[in-house]
């Protein structure tokens, strides 16, 4: 493990694997890379996107002559009305040249023809910019389970627009028995949306459809690591995913981490006694496995092309606002289905309440979950606020019933602001829901659980 100050910004985790002597030193050289990729994504934290203490509203005006200021791949430098725009591949190039020439060595001796080509694709767009090129050649990679990711990617640490993009990394190995048991989840779910008749689903896009690969974790770094996310869809150009569909890539060991140091801790420290008796914790893992495949799967199908342009920086708060609870929504499909029972669905519920407080634990330590915690803050407190779930010395019995309500209502009002909500409407809505305090209700609970993880 390797920090940046209290941030763990590179993540290391034992699996277990057979390989060819050839595919192991790819491999390492893969490890190699990921690990350089965490400076990349240091040096970014240090020196920020744009200019210390410049407004929006500068930046906005002077995007008009210098469209790249406002590209998820450039860094701004100068001052008002010198603003500069530099690419990423040239601003954080001493850093990245190392990174490409791990990958050109392991390019250069992988056997694997597919995954060469990506390899040396990827390495290619750290040293120009090419990221979609790269993207493209990761779609075609077949027959081999060694899988891995270089670039910059998600835009959460641009707390201006929502645009720019932080480096991050990873290797893994793809369970292909495990992603062919969830790939069964997203046709049920994928289904049941295009039979809708709410039609609030985009089930078009990706039109190629969704790939699904559950993976043992090697490494991790930079954002991905921070955060220790579960799960993510690469891309997020709609564009892209229209023509060539999607990659949702679910890194299994970073969840189990995260289930064993926060969720099941909490679980035991904040629910009744005779209550928690009834979730094993066998079940409970299989619950948040769940749980974040329906958060993902909710994401998929409520991409909405003009989303991201119409809400701007809120459009992170939305989001995930929205994949927590139109997941759950969408969790009755499975039961109607007959794919899960009621009791994992309570399960699944238990887990998401539990989600909501172990990133807001975590965002004590790092500010990388901002857009989380305001979405998650309007979700538990609608939850109390409504007496879906009553606090005293802890959870006592949470009511699934109105938690499931409350669910159906907020999904409705999150779905109308991607879909074709305004950016005012969008503003107001968080504003109004937003209540961080509500996490305090519990933190007695919690005090003796370290999250700083």
């Amino acid at each position: 493990m390797q920090s940046f100050g209290d941030k763990m910004i590179t993540r290391t985790f034992k699996v277990s694997k057979k390989l060819s002597l050839n595919d192991k030193r790819v491999v390492k050289l893969l490890e190699q890379a990921v690990l350089l990729t965490s400076k990349v994504y240091e040096d970014q934290m240090k020196r920020g996107f744009y200019p210390k203490g410049v407004s929006k509203e500068k930046l906005q005006a002077a995007s008009k002559n210098t469209p790249e200021i406002l590209s998820p791949y450039f860094i701004v430098t100068g001052k008002e009305n010198n603003f500069k725009a530099i690419p990423y591949h040239e601003a954080y190039e001493d850093l990245l040249t190392p990174i490409s020439e791990k990958l050109q060595q392991a390019g250069n001796i992988c056997t694997n023809a597919t995954l060469k080509k990506y390899i040396l694709t990827r390495a290619k767009a750290l040293r120009d910019g090419t990221y979609e090129e790269a993207d493209k050649a990761w779609f075609l990679v077949r027959n081999t389970d060694i899988d891995f990711y270089i670039g910059p990617f998600e835009p959460y640490q641009d707390k201006i627009f929502f645009k720019k993009r932080a480096y991050q990394g990873f290797v893994g190995f793809i369970d292909k028995i495990e992603s062919q048991e969830v790939d069964k989840l997203k046709n049920a779910l994928y289904s049941s949306a295009k039979m809708s008749s709410e039609k609030n689903h985009s089930t078009d896009i990706p039109k190629k459809g969704v790939h699904i690969f559950v993976e043992d974790i090697l490494i991790t770094s930079g954002y991905l690591s921070e955060v220790l996310f579960s799960a993510e869809f690469y891309p997020l150009e709609v564009d892209f995913l229209k023509e060539h569909g999607s990659r949702v890539v679910f890194y299994k060991s970073q969840l189990e981490y995260k289930f064993e140091k926060l969720l099941y801790p909490i679980f035991q420290s904040i629910f009744e006694k005779r209550f928690a008796s009834r979730y094993s914790k066998e079940l409970l893992f299989k619950a948040a496995f769940y749980n974040i495949c329906l958060y993902e799967f909710s994401l998929q199908l409520h991409q909405y092309g003009s989303g991201k342009n119409r809400l701007n920086d809120l459009y992170g708060i939305i989001d995930e606002a929205n994949g927590f609870v139109s997941g759950i929504q969408h969790g009755k499909d499975l039961v109607i289905k007959g794919l899960i029972d009621e009791v994992l669905l309570e399960a699944i519920i238990i887990i998401h309440i539990l989600w909501i407080l172990a990133d807001w634990m975590m965002y004590k330590y790092t500010k990388g979950k901002e857009s989380h915690i305001i979405g998650n803050s309007m979700i538990i407190d609608d939850y109390f606020a409504k007496g879906a779930l009553n606090v005293h010395n802890g959870i006592s019995w949470p009511n699934f019933y109105r938690i499931f309500f409350e669910i159906e209502d907020m999904a409705d009002d999150l779905v109308y602001l991607l879909k074709e909500g305004s950016y005012k409407q969008a503003e107001e809505f968080i504003k109004k829901n937003t209540a961080l305090e509500s996490f305090k209700k519990l933190e007695g609970n919690l005090k003796t659980i370290n999250a700083n993880i």
